[in-house]
């Protein structure tokens, strides 16, 4: 499957809270700039781009002129009253934080590291978001400062800057790339579930610029295949689960994924009677036949487009 994901600059954008000086198309240096809230009790600011991520990176640089407060990259953001996430510089005293917006309650630190003092102003910071599945990785300065597992998956792809108090802050060259989601496929390795998986969950999986896995074509230095497939599994947005067999390493993988609220499809053949606890899941039911080869990849293909597309 061919990689087309790139860095890009947002086209447009939108102030939620707070003042914000957004540049012009024809202005080479794309400056974003708050300055301070005028409605009182607001103290801080939002805005909001075209940029849509749900997995790849965010980044911009930067610089608090004068005092330093707080700068951080908005992402899973679907509206104020739903929960989204932000990264960066700044919050309650700390250096560096990975924080969540809970509505009705407000900001949260999520992961924090450093000291706030410890940030200086006129200093360019350069920031990168991650965003793996529901893995978080703030870097700053090229270092890899936090790290985070999400504990639901994002409510929505929109991105964006937020900054505190009545200080200028300005935010420069902010870009994002949308990279393909992983699929983490779950599954029992014998036939005929291996050509299940190389004939319609791979082929169907990239029509859809989604990357199909499965622990046996992980590679990594842990050296335990558990820390493998978990690891797949809270990288990857979707959870494909081949359930015929009853098998315990499928059912615990299967568990593990819905404990993290995973979006998961079921694949099982037809006449196989679903545990009462995993009835209420989108379940693929299949012959193996070459008709029953059809209608699989149709109707995953349906799920795929129900599931994957993060504006519908």
């Amino acid at each position: 499957m061919e990689d087309v994901a790139r860095d890009m600059l947002p086209k447009s954008w939108v102030d939620v809270a707070g003042r914000w000086a957004f540049p012009s198309s024809e202005v080479t240096e794309k400056k974003i700039v708050y300055s301070g809230t005028d409605v009182k009790p607001v103290e801080y600011g939002l805005c909001l781009n075209d940029g849509r991520v749900l997995q790849g990176r965010i980044s911009t640089t930067v610089v608090f002129p004068n005092a330093v407060t707080e700068a951080k990259v908005v992402f899973g953001y679907d509206s104020e009253l739903s929960r989204y996430y932000m990264a960066g510089l700044g919050g309650w005293g700390n250096g560096y934080t990975i924080s969540e917006f809970v509505p009705s309650f407000g900001w949260r630190g999520l992961k924090v590291a450093g000291r706030q003092a410890n940030i200086v102003s006129k200093k360019e910071y350069v920031l990168e978001v991650r965003i793996q599945g529901h893995r978080i990785v703030l870097a700053v300065d090229g270092v890899r400062i936090l790290e985070h597992v999400l504990e639901a998956p994002l409510a929505g792809d929109q991105i964006g800057l937020f900054a505190v108090g009545q200080e200028v802050v300005e935010f420069r060259e902010c870009r994002f790339r949308s990279e393909p989601a992983d699929i983490f496929v779950i599954m029992q390795y014998t036939e005929p579930y291996e050509s299940l998986y190389k004939e319609v969950i791979e082929p169907v999986c990239e029509e859809f610029h989604l990357h199909a896995i499965r622990a046996d074509n992980m590679f990594s230095d842990k050296g335990i295949v558990l820390q493998d497939i978990i690891q797949g599994i809270i990288d990857s947005r979707i959870i494909v689960a081949e359930i015929t067999p009853e098998n315990a390493n499928v059912y615990y993988e299967l568990g593990y994924a819905h404990a993290l609220q995973k979006s998961t499809i079921l694949l099982a053949e037809k006449g196989y009677p679903l545990p009462f606890d995993i009835q209420g899941y989108r379940t693929i039911f299949y012959e193996d036949t070459i008709r029953g080869k059809n209608e699989v990849e149709e109707n995953l293909r349906r799920y795929l487009d129900a599931i994957a597309k993060p504006d519908k």
